[in-house]
């Protein structure tokens, strides 16, 4: 299934990745092409698992591109969300 956006979109797309730096950069331009989107409403690092300190780097990175509007977080226990947040630069 193929979104199309034009102007205003209509859809709200909400993804959820388990990866590691490079390769969330890699996924989420997979995503953009494959659903034909110009860019990804709100995306979650799910799990603390991996790489996820990369993961929600590519995520920033992403953000600051405009591919993604919003980035989160979930099922993350509280000690590895601190460790996230003294590394990210996207902590609101």
């Amino acid at each position: 299934m193929k979104f199309k956006q034009k102007g205003n979109n209509p859809y709200r797309i909400i993804a959820s990745i388990k990866y590691g730096e490079g390769k969330t950069s890699q996924a989420i331009d997979k995503m953009l092409a494959r659903l034909d989107l110009e860019y990804i409403d709100l995306l979650l690092l799910h799990q603390q698992f991996g790489d996820y300190i990369g993961a929600w780097k590519d995520m920033e990175k992403a953000v600051a591109e405009g591919k993604v509007k919003a980035i989160g977080l979930s099922n993350f226990e509280s000690d590895r969300l601190e460790e996230l947040c003294e590394v990210a630069t996207i902590n609101e």
